[in-house]
């Protein structure tokens, strides 16, 4: 399903954040808005919770991050990240300054925390990763990472 000029005037950006969640975009879809708000590299917020989009979406969303130098949040929950998709996601956020990182419900699993190791140097304050299945050995491990990083609040 296309996106329709009546719901590119529902997206909400207020400025400095975006807020792109429960919007159900498809590929198509994300690839719309992101050229529509593509000039907005002074975000310091984007929610894409909760929305329909592949590893194609996933790529075009990437391109945009990678030109946000000030983003500080990102919400990518609610969305299928397969094993590829997790990779994509996690070495282009790991160049990125940010301070909150929401990846609850994405499937992640024991395989995929390795994927996280960036954790352990980052700036990242706040970290969200409920309703995964990391399991017990995927936990330890990002205990680990985690306990190396001196910014995130415990």
């Amino acid at each position: 399903m296309e996106i329709t000029a009546s719901r590119m005037n529902l997206l909400s950006c207020n400025g400095s954040a975006l807020n792109l969640s429960r919007m159900g975009l498809s590929d198509c879809d994300l690839i719309h808005v992101l050229n529509h708000f593509c000039s907005m590299t002074i975000l310091t917020a984007i929610d894409i919770s909760d929305n329909k989009f592949t590893e194609r979406g996933l790529a075009a969303f990437l391109q945009f991050l990678s030109k946000c130098h000030h983003l500080r949040e990102i919400v990518i929950s609610n969305n299928w990240l397969m094993n590829e998709s997790i990779r994509l996601f996690t070495s282009v956020v790991s160049r990125l300054r940010l301070r909150t990182l929401r990846m609850c419900n994405n499937q992640l699993r024991e395989k995929h925390v390795s994927c996280l190791s960036f954790l352990s140097t980052s700036l990242i304050q706040s970290l969200y990763l409920d309703n995964n299945s990391i399991g017990n050995v995927g936990l330890q491990h990002l205990l680990t990472l985690l306990m190396r990083n001196t910014s995130l609040k415990r």
